[in-house]
C-alpha cells in the first residue's frame, strides 16, 4: 500500500513540476542550440534538418503556468522532504 502512495505522490510531483521542467528545458535547449526565445512569436531554430522553434516557444510560454503552480511546488519539495527525513531516521 505504501509503494502506491508513493507511486501516487510521485506523480503528482511530475504533473506540478512539469511546466517548470519544460520551461528550463526549452531554455536550455535553446542556448545550446544558440537560438533566441521569448514570448513574443516562436523564432526560427534549426537543427538536424528540423525547425524547432514553435516547439521551443511553446515550452518557453508554458512557464507562466508556473506562476500558478509555485505554491504546490513548494509544498511538493517540502513533503518529499519529510518524507527523506523520515525514511532516513527510520533507519
Amino acid at each position: 500500500m505504501r509503494r502506491w502512495w508513493l507511486a501516487g505522490f510521485g506523480l503528482v510531483t511530475l504533473l506540478i513540476w512539469a511546466p517548470s521542467l519544460l520551461f528550463w528545458f526549452s531554455l536550455s535547449f535553446s542556448a545550446a542550440l544558440d537560438c533566441t526565445v521569448h514570448e513574443g512569436f516562436p523564432q526560427p531554430c534549426l537543427w538536424a534538418g528540423m525547425d524547432w522553434g514553435p516547439l521551443l516557444y511553446q515550452g518557453f510560454v508554458i512557464g507562466w503556468v508556473q506562476l500558478l503552480t509555485a505554491p504546490l511546488m513548494l509544498l511538493s519539495g517540502l513533503g518529499w522532504l519529510v518524507w527523506g527525513v523520515v525514511r532516513w531516521r527510520a533507519r
